[in-house]
């Protein structure tokens, strides 16, 4: 009894008459539940290859910042000085999640307004590979750091230069996807 419903909906005959549903309905369910397998699989492919670019993609801007802010590093008279401000706004707005720093093997020598009393730990990989990593803000916001160390003509050693953002915007994004 509880499974006449079943049976109606596949287009079985009544039990006993040697019958079983017929080819092109259980054809069309076959088809329907692949459908549906193949969908879901396709909705986590596509979610991870999102979330993949858009994490690529939020790399990428920091290392440009990086480079940026190493272009405008000189060293004068042994001290690290800054040409310019560092071309991103985000930098000089309040607890913007957007913070810079530049540390040597003695502790920090430059950084963004905003990291206050705070700083940044480097990694102090002496390799020069760019290092990508998460910490904790100043606000307890989820920062992605890229940090590489860099010789500058005139320098001593080698000073480690870190961009840090907040990565909630990047999240957004994906939770807008999903």
């Amino acid at each position: 009894p509880s499974m006449n419903w079943l049976r109606r909906f596949l287009g079985a005959p009544p039990p006993g008459s040697g019958q079983g549903p017929s080819l092109a309905r259980r054809l069309v369910l076959i088809s329907a539940v692949w459908i549906l397998v193949a969908l879901a699989a396709g909705s986590f492919l596509l979610t991870g290859l999102f979330r993949d670019f858009v994490d690529r993609n939020f790399d990428q801007r920091l290392e440009q910042l990086l480079d940026g802010l190493v272009a405008l590093s000189e060293v004068e008279g042994g001290n690290l000085e800054l040409t310019r401000t560092a071309g991103e706004p985000r930098f000089d707005v309040p607890y913007s999640g957007w913070y810079w720093q530049i540390s040597d093997a003695k502790g920090v020598v430059l950084r963004s307004r905003w990291l206050w009393e705070s700083s940044l730990t480097p990694t102090r990989s002496e390799s020069g590979v760019l290092q990508r990593y998460d910490v904790d803000g100043p606000l307890d916001q989820d920062l992605r750091v890229v940090e590489r160390a860099i010789q500058l003509p005139g320098a001593r050693g080698r000073y480690f230069y870190q961009i840090a953002a907040d990565r909630a915007d990047a999240q957004a994004d994906i939770e807008r996807f999903v």
